[in-house]
């Protein structure tokens, strides 16, 4: 019997960062700096994975948590982040223990007070420990020692010595990512036997930045992002997209199956699909940073593929120009192309929307820009 679990249960704030069930632990400093407030949660960054203790408050209209300010907060070694992003994507049920000693990419570190300056303490000697859960869940320990080790800068020993009076101090984090919440960030596969069915549906949810809905969000157990074409004519209407791969954007048809678990979207992917190489999400973040809508022009030698036909390991055809429009709007975002088939000497063309429960929960950075969408702050 499995756990009665939803994709309403989902632990991700409006800001796509993730919450989960643990503990962070450390003595008392030398000058009482860095105070640890109660709690029974850990806010982990979408970006940086930089991980500070929280008591998060679910908003009753979207499902969503609210967004918070972290009172301090420990930055993770670039290697951790890595490990741990992978991890918690990919882990299917074995331990990894990992080990490293370092002082120059990880602090902890409590927000800029009436005097401008940041309190830190530089963290070294990190280890981790993960451990996939029979149910999907993954459970994750890390500690650190607090003190630096090696020589340091005069820059850098003002951000150590304030553990000077506790030999071999360390800080500890224990916390577990549940399986809803690491296959709606992830795309993981994990087991689903006894979750609650979900509605299943051709058309997209009816929602909008102002009236987000995390119980209707088009997700799906491995696949990276879920679209709908407005132009494609009934049950056709869901697309794959996928954005982070090798810097590429390929979008296919997604035949939903007859039936779903927890709320997640399955099926199969389908042709016709394409690829334009030379755009990802970290570009479409970078372009709509400040406006609301931008376009691309590709051409050269390799400027992606086009495939329509079953037969794998046929050779498809090559792109020899692609225009991609962006907008991000009350809907979503929309990216729409033009493609001109070198062998074929036709153009195909699409469009797909992706929701904003979609870039909330994948983490995405346009996550941040609602509040400009819904105000009009971006033009």
């Amino acid at each position: 019997m499995g756990i009665a679990m939803h994709l309403s249960d989902a632990c991700v704030d409006l800001d796509g960062n993730l919450l989960v069930k643990g503990r962070l632990s450390f003595p008392d400093d030398d000058h009482g700096l860095f105070t640890l407030p109660a709690h029974d949660w850990l806010w982990l960054r979408s970006g940086d994975f930089a991980i500070a203790p929280a008591n998060p408050v679910r908003d009753k209209k979207s499902g969503f948590f609210l967004p918070s300010e972290p009172p301090l907060r420990v930055h993770l070694p670039d290697c951790f982040q890595k490990e741990l992003r992978k991890s918690l994507r990919w882990m299917p049920g074995e331990r990894l223990r990992l080990h490293y000693s370092h002082h120059h990419l990880s602090r902890l570190a409590i927000p800029k007070g009436e005097t401008g300056e940041e309190s830190a303490q530089l963290l070294s000697n990190w280890k981790m420990a993960l451990r996939a859960n029979a149910t999907g869940g993954v459970h994750v320990q890390i500690s650190a020692a607090l003190t630096a080790c090696g020589p340091l800068s005069d820059f850098q020993r003002k951000d150590d010595g304030h553990w000077g009076r506790s030999k071999g101090a360390r800080i500890t984090l224990t916390f577990t990512l549940d399986p809803v919440t690491r296959v709606a960030r992830f795309g993981s596969r994990v087991p689903m036997n006894g979750w609650v069915n979900g509605p299943l549906s051709d058309k997209a949810a009816n929602s909008t930045a102002a009236t987000l809905n995390l119980a209707a969000a088009p997700i799906g157990q491995g696949v990276s992002l879920l679209a709908t074409s407005p132009q494609a004519p009934e049950g056709y209407r869901w697309r794959a997209v996928n954005l982070g791969d090798y810097r590429t954007l390929s979008i296919c048809p997604f035949r939903v199956s007859k039936n779903t678990a927890g709320g997640f979207i399955d099926g199969a992917y389908d042709v016709p699909d394409i690829t334009i190489g030379q755009i990802g999400m970290e570009m479409i973040e970078g372009l709509l940073t400040n406006c609301d809508r931008a376009s691309l022009e590709f051409t050269g030698d390799w400027v992606g593929r086009f495939q329509d036909h079953h037969t794998v390991n046929q050779p498809s055809d090559a792109i020899d120009w692609a225009a991609v429009s962006l907008l991000l709007d009350m809907s979503g975002l929309h990216i729409a192309y033009r493609a001109q088939l070198r062998t074929l000497s036709r153009e195909v063309s699409d469009e797909v929307i992706i929701s904003w429960e979609s870039l909330i929960l994948t983490g995405s950075r346009l996550a941040k820009k609602r509040q400009a969408v819904i105000a009009g702050r971006l033009s």
